[in-house]
């Protein structure tokens, strides 16, 4: 966490590597393993959904980790699964937090994408 803190990728990465094989059943670090992964790729696909199917079955209540299902869910073109892991953030999250707020705006924009689709 240190090394992304300073923005240093690629050591990042090989520290999460290292950990996620000592803690291979920890979500929060898959999820953030996860997250740093899909930043770098600029994409979810691949190892990034691997760990986030993984962090789900884990922690299903963690919010980060929904977020960024919704997140694969949407960039894979399944705006219902994406809208659906969103809605479950948003019910779990604070009202009228900024997280709320945001998942508020996902779920629009995945309902909006389904209509179009």
């Amino acid at each position: 966490r240190s090394y992304l803190a300073l923005q240093r990728l690629p050591e990042a990465v090989q520290a999460y590597s290292k950990a996620v094989a000592l803690a291979p059943n920890d979500a929060q670090l898959l999820i953030d393993y996860a997250d740093l992964l899909a930043f770098q790729n600029r994409s979810t696909k691949g190892e990034p959904m691997q760990l986030i199917q993984k962090a789900l079955v884990l922690d299903p209540k963690n919010l980060k980790v929904l977020a960024l299902a919704g997140t694969a869910y949407f960039e894979l073109g399944d705006y219902a699964k994406a809208e659906r892991y969103w809605q479950q953030a948003y019910t779990l999250a604070p009202a009228e937090s900024d997280f709320a707020k945001g998942m508020a705006e996902n779920i629009t924009a995945a309902q909006n994408a389904a209509a179009k689709k």
